[in-house]
C-alpha cells in the first residue's frame, strides 16, 4: 500500500521581534514550527535541550531562539546601514532576515520522512532546519540533505533509537556558530 501524498502536519509560525520565542515540544507530538526574524535583526541566539517534568514522569524538548542584542541597538544598526537619522523610521516589512524550520519528525531516514522534508522545505524555504527526534544516526542519510542546498551540518546522534538533534543549514544564507553540543543539547548563534 502506497502513502498518500501531501501529508498535513500541524504547523506553527512564530516570530522573534525583540523577545525570544520559546517552545516545549512534547517528542510524541509530530508537528513542525517556522520561526523567523524581523527583516533588521542579523542574529539570535538558539538552544535546544531536554525539559523533564518530574511530577509528570515526561521529557520534553525545550528550544529557545532569541536576540543576543537588544531592539534599540538593532535598530541603530539598520539605520547606520540603510543612512537613516535617529528619528526617521525603519520601514515595516514582512520579509524576514531568517527562517528556521523547527520539526519533530520522530524518525527520520524512510521515504515518508524524505518525501515530507523535501516538500517542507519547497513551499517553506528556510535557511536552517532543526530535527528533533531523529532516531537514527545522521550518516545514514548520506547526501540528502547535500542535494537540497545544506551543505553544513551539526548533530546529536540519538542513544539507541530513542532521541537525536540534527541541525543542517545553507553556508550561503546563514552562518551557525555551534557553541555547545552534546548528548540532547546544542546551543548555536545562527547571523545571516
Amino acid at each position: 500500500m502506497e502513502e498518500e501524498e501531501g501529508e498535513n502536519y500541524p504547523m506553527e509560525q512564530h516570530r522573534v521581534t525583540q523577545h525570544r520565542v520559546l517552545l516545549i515540544i512534547t517528542p510524541e507530538k509530530e508537528v513542525f514550527h517556522l520561526i523567523t526574524s524581523e527583516w533588521w535583526m542579523e542574529e539570535v541566539n538558539m538552544r535546544i535541550q531536554p525539559w523533564r517534568q518530574i511530577e509528570a514522569r515526561q521529557e520534553r524538548h525545550y528550544v529557545s531562539v532569541n536576540p543576543p542584542l537588544s531592539m534599540e541597538v538593532n535598530h541603530s544598526r539598520a539605520r547606520g546601514f540603510l543612512d537613516f537619522s535617529a528619528q526617521t523610521p525603519l520601514p515595516q516589512l514582512t520579509q524576514s532576515s531568517m527562517d528556521l524550520l523547527i520539526w519533530n519528525c520522530r524518525g527520520a531516514g524512510n521515504k515518508r520522512f524524505k518525501r515530507n522534508m523535501r516538500e517542507l522545505v519547497r513551499i517553506h524555504k528556510p535557511n536552517l532546519l532543526v530535527l528533533l527526534e531523529t532516531k537514527v544516526e545522521f550518516s545514514a542519510m548520506g547526501m540528502f540533505f547535500n542535494r537540497m542546498g545544506f551543505t553544513t551540518s551539526a548533530h546529536v546522534d540519538p542513544i539507541g533509537r530513542s532521541g537525536g538533534i540534527w541541525m543542517v543549514w545553507n553556508p550561503t544564507a546563514v552562518n551557525v556558530q555551534v557553541t555547545e553540543a552534546s548528548s540532547q543539547l546544542i546551543t548555536a548563534r545562527v547571523s545571516r
